[in-house]
């Protein structure tokens, strides 16, 4: 037998598996924790702790509970962390080691959306959708923004999308994604699901009709978030239709998109459906460099704005045009002195000016990176400005397509520096 502590440092043996948190999501005022049943479990001990606390109990269930909603004592912008452990039938010894890091998240007491604790396991991004979600527009595949989204997330991607599908196309309906997803995908897959991403609707808005028309794309929205629930017990169902249309289109798209939300309103109560609007919003037309030449679809740099505006979302609840950045990452030879992003308006994007600092020698005319960016958000050609160490002019400061920040000295140099605000235009044509 395998001895092991329990979380009073009692030392205990182990006689079952060890019990896993799938789980931990904010519902209202109060937090719903989900657990793996394990064979051969007299009792679960639930367990509690804040982030620089220790363990407590929360509890102990019988064998068949799996589920439990707490509410006891949350604090406001506290983050939680939850685990369980198996227990006699008398709660009296500990049957089973317990996962020491937990579960956990961020409690906000105005139940905005909450960003979750990544466990160190990986978890699993479902994508439901129609061709931007399939990935039309990116090249390779590998930069769409599902792809780019579950990277970002540390996550798995599993993709169900399909170009020219929708809720109510007869011959692709997303309904049929999801019944791919549940017949694919092995229950362990699905419960380790963690979002699932239901995106796009463009086609059934581009092809409306009547009122009857309108109350059939409801449904169906409403069926297939319905399914995706009860297909992915312990997922946050992501709802984002419409996708491009409120960008600009006729009176009639946004009349479609309003009776659905309506309905969804009125019928769709579960909190574990997140509706994001405006999606289309940061995809506007009138930037064609998010844009692929046939008008229909985003470019690589679409598909990555894309990414990031669900991403951010997801984490703070909401997003603006202007709130959109991307964090130069510095390179291991420089310490940013002051915050360096990468801001996106709807014509521009600049470096914003900052201090660095050169943490070693650079020799004249020699090249150092001193940091990096996305390189779909980068300028079509190389641009180059002065970099200055107070008054004086000490080297260049090039950023290329790829993304990649360097300073050249013009003499022998170590010390501090000056970015200074670049900028370059974002719009063009065709972004491969």
């Amino acid at each position: 037998m395998q001895s092991d502590f329990d979380h009073t440092g009692v030392a205990v043996k182990k006689q079952t598996a060890t019990p896993r948190v799938l789980s931990a999501v904010q519902n209202g005022n109060s937090i719903t924790i989900r657990w793996r049943q394990v064979s051969g479990a007299h009792k679960y001990r639930l367990l509690r702790r804040e982030s620089t606390g220790t363990w407590k109990v929360v509890g102990d269930f019988k064998s068949t509970k799996k589920t439990y909603t707490d509410s006891k004592n949350l604090k406001n912008k506290s983050t939680y962390f939850y685990t369980v452990q198996c227990v006699s039938a008398d709660g009296g010894s500990v049957e089973s080691t317990y996962d020491k890091t937990g579960v956990g998240l961020i409690y906000n007491a105005k139940n905005l959306p909450v960003q979750p604790i990544r466990l160190t396991e990986k978890d699993n991004a479902v994508f439901i959708g129609d061709s931007w979600t399939f990935g039309s527009g990116a090249y390779p595949t590998t930069n769409r923004f599902s792809t780019r989204l579950a990277q970002m997330m540390g996550m798995q991607e599993y993709n169900f999308g399909v170009g020219g599908a929708g809720f109510i196309i007869k011959s692709k309906p997303f309904s049929a994604q999801l019944k791919v997803a549940a017949d694919t995908m092995s229950d362990q897959e699905k419960e380790d699901t963690r979002y699932v991403f239901i995106t796009g609707g463009v086609n059934d808005v581009r092809h409306y009709g009547t009122q009857d028309y309108f109350d059939r794309y409801s449904s169906a929205v409403y069926q297939a978030c319905c399914t995706a629930l009860e297909q992915f017990p312990n997922a946050r169902i992501i709802l984002a239709q419409g996708t491009m249309i409120e960008s600009g289109g006729l009176q009639s798209y946004h009349d479609m998109v309003d009776a659905c939300n309506a309905y969804l309103d009125a019928n769709l109560k579960d909190d574990r459906v997140l509706r994001i609007p405006s999606v289309g919003l940061l995809l506007a037309k009138s930037n064609m460099a998010y844009w692929r030449s046939d008008g229909l679809h985003p470019s690589n740099k679409g598909h990555s704005l894309l990414a990031s505006y669900l991403y951010t979302y997801i984490c703070k609840g909401s997003m603006s045009v202007g709130q959109y950045c991307d964090t130069v990452q510095p390179g291991k030879n420089v310490t940013v002195k002051k915050a360096c992003k990468i801001w996106k308006s709807k014509a521009k994007v600049y470096i914003k000016q900052g201090k660095y600092s050169i943490t070693k020698k650079v020799a004249k005319k020699s090249s150092i990176k001193i940091g990096s960016f996305d390189q779909y958000l980068a300028p079509e050609k190389t641009v180059t400005a002065e970099a200055k160490s107070g008054s004086r002019v000490v080297g260049k400061i090039r950023i290329d397509p790829n993304g990649s920040i360097t300073f050249t000295a013009s003499k022998a140099f170590k010390g501090e520096i000056t970015i200074p605000k670049i900028t370059w235009a974002c719009l063009g044509a065709d972004d491969t």
